[in-house]
């Protein structure tokens, strides 16, 4: 995707929403030019999204092994700790994923279209869209006892919330005039992704029979049944005949 980008002459990307046929064009080849125009702007800004989620997931691995060095320090503080080949290996494979997530991010941003806030309303709807289908798949894989490992639910519930807290990142909102709303929305699902990922870490403690309990129970969970969900738009009330 990102070469697909890259690989476009035009930069900035032309704007969609200004877009005007050339003098003497055909109808037909005016169209095409302005959907190649919408693929362009839509892959960029997929492309931002994409690397922000890397460099989430780059900066949780180096904080784990930071977290894991500093312990074993504790326990060996005569300095007779040595990490593994594995170890710096890991390390340095998260730092060099995280810069060159940043290095692109940034190119990539200064090649959307100029004056334009299009591609920033899409990038928070796509990233708050991700968010929201993890938690919903990890309480339903809950619910039902479907998880196919012991931890799938944990992973989902953290990678949602990793894609909430990038939300909260002020370049995702600038310009963003509900952007007060927004950052409530955003930390109400925050607040109720970490009462999950709680709640999941502690039912992984559990049999299975008591685990599907428990979840049952839960309700913090109940909203995931519904259909419609409550944050969906709800259906048009049927008049009774």
């Amino acid at each position: 995707m990102y070469e697909y980008v890259k690989a476009i002459p035009q930069k900035p990307l032309p704007d969609p929403s200004k877009f005007a046929p050339l003098e003497g064009e055909a109808e037909k080849h005016a169209k095409r030019r302005k959907n190649a125009d919408l693929e362009a702007e839509y892959n960029a800004v997929t492309c931002v999204a994409v690397y922000m989620l890397l460099m989430s997931f780059s900066q949780k691995g180096i904080n784990l092994l930071r977290n894991h060095q500093e312990h074993m320090r504790m326990r060996c503080p005569d300095d007779d700790y040595i990490v593994s080949e594995g170890f710096t290996d890991a390390l340095n494979w998260f730092k060099e994923h995280f810069i060159k997530c940043n290095d692109r991010a940034a190119l990539v941003k200064t090649w959307l279209p100029a004056q334009y806030e299009g591609p920033k309303t899409w990038l928070d709807q796509l990233v708050y869209d991700r968010a929201l289908v993890l938690s919903r798949t990890a309480a339903r894989k809950e619910l039902l006892d479907q998880a196919i490992s012991p931890d799938e639910c944990e992973k989902l519930y953290e990678e949602s919330l990793w894609c909430l807290y990038a939300l909260q990142d002020d370049l995702l909102q600038t310009g963003n005039p509900f952007m007060e709303e927004d950052r409530a929305t955003i930390a109400t699902w925050i607040k109720r992704t970490k009462l999950r990922l709680l709640r999941c870490r502690a039912r992984m403690e559990m049999n299975d029979r008591d685990r599907v309990k428990d979840a049952r129970a839960d309700q913090n969970l109940v909203d995931v049944a519904r259909i419609p969900a409550p944050w969906d738009k709800p259906s048009e009330p049927t008049v009774a005949q």
